[in-house]
């Protein structure tokens, strides 16, 4: 008797587990103002054309009649050449001890304030120099249903 009840406690364990799994998984893909803003900040510090593209806002995509994102990637690009690097090897930082917030949300449009650390992936233990701070608010609006990072987020445009 009190094996049988052992394995039952045992399987319902499992089962709420799998459970609770099922609706982790169902609740991280959901899309979000936050994790917006998140995936675009990681994206602009490593320099990802791709989410970038994805995460920008139509009208913040182009000004001037010029791809910002193609801009910036370029021009960081041309930095990282000019010290003898390529993109991907030393100018991407990483984030970390990122935080958002939600200061305004309407069911198209939010105002989330994000920040945190980046730091180069070439520093050592003791370049301690090499940690920036961040701190912005971004101005994110919903377009065909995906949320996007809209206005100058991080002077994008101003590169």
């Amino acid at each position: 008797m009190a094996q049988s009840k052992m394995i039952i406690s045992i399987a319902l364990s499992i089962l709420i587990g799998i459970c609770l799994q099922v609706i982790l998984v169902f609740a991280d893909t959901q899309d979000s103002a936050n994790k917006a803003a998140s995936e675009f900040a990681k994206a602009y510090f490593a320099f990802n054309k791709q989410v970038l593209s994805e995460r920008i806002c139509e009208t913040s995509k182009m000004v001037d009649d010029v791809n910002v994102v193609d801009k910036y990637i370029y021009e960081a690009a041309q930095e990282a050449n000019a010290r003898g690097f390529n993109l991907g090897c030393y100018i991407k930082n990483k984030i970390y001890h990122m935080e958002t917030e939600t200061l305004s949300r309407e069911s198209d449009k939010a105002s989330i304030r994000i920040k945190g650390e980046r730091k180069s992936p070439l520093r050592t233990f003791f370049s301690k120099g090499d940690i920036h701070e961040f701190d912005e608010v971004l101005e994110l609006v919903k377009e065909d249903g995906k949320w996007k990072v809209c206005g100058n987020p991080f002077s994008i445009s101003g590169v």
